[in-house]
Order: structure tokens, then sequence, then C-alpha cells
């Protein structure tokens, strides 16, 4: 572990909370959650498209980043579909080549960061 002074960290934004998720890809583009506090579950839908299930609701989506991590070189990047984090918890994000979804090839891992909004006050 870090033995640091780290600082806190702050937001103009009242009650942004940060989610973490790492995913592991298999054959076909089948995804498993290796870790993830907050996430209810995560599945594939369809080639490159993923639903992100989280376990509670909040206000609204701040942002959605992901890094890839492979031994071979991929190119490939994450873009938020759509989302009802306020309703249904759902995030839906695409794995993109340009502008094709893209399974990410076996053995990838996925590091997604989620923002989120706890409140409605401004």
């Amino acid at each position: 572990m870090a033995n640091r002074g780290f600082n806190r960290k702050q937001a103009l934004e009242k009650e942004v909370k940060e989610l973490f998720v790492l995913l592991t890809f298999g054959s076909s583009g089948a995804v498993t959650m290796t870790k993830g506090v907050g996430i209810a579950s995560v599945s594939k839908t369809s080639t490159g498209l993923y639903k992100i299930t989280l376990q509670d609701k909040y206000v609204s989506l701040k942002s959605v980043s992901g890094t890839f991590e492979s031994t071979s070189a991929e190119d490939i990047r994450v873009q938020v579909k759509d989302e009802t984090v306020s309703t249904t918890k759902i995030i839906n994000i695409f794995t993109l080549t340009g502008a094709s979804e893209t399974s990410p090839a076996s053995g990838t891992k996925l590091y997604v960061k989620i923002e989120v909004k706890n409140t409605s006050v401004e």
C-alpha cells in the first residue's frame, strides 16, 4: 500500500461518486466482471454492446471512461450508447473500432470508471 499524504478530491459539482469495474473478455466477446463495487452485473447484449447495471440509482451520469489492457495492440474504444441511471440503473456501452461495434479479443481487460451524481442539489 502507498504511504503518501493524499489530498481529498474536490469538485464544484456536489456529491459526485466514482465507481470502478474491471471487465475481462472471453471468446466471442463474452464478458466477466472481475471487480466492481457498486456494480450489480455486466452482460453482453450483442457484438460490441455491453450492459452495465448499477446496484443503486443515481440522479445523473457524469462520465464513463475505459482503458483497455491487452498483450496485443487493438484499435478499440468505449462509447456510451445510452443510460438510465436514475430509473433502471443501466449504462449501455459500445466497444468500437471506428464506427463498427467490435468485441474485444479474448483475454483483454477493460478498466471502467463511472462518475455519477448522488444529489439533485446544484
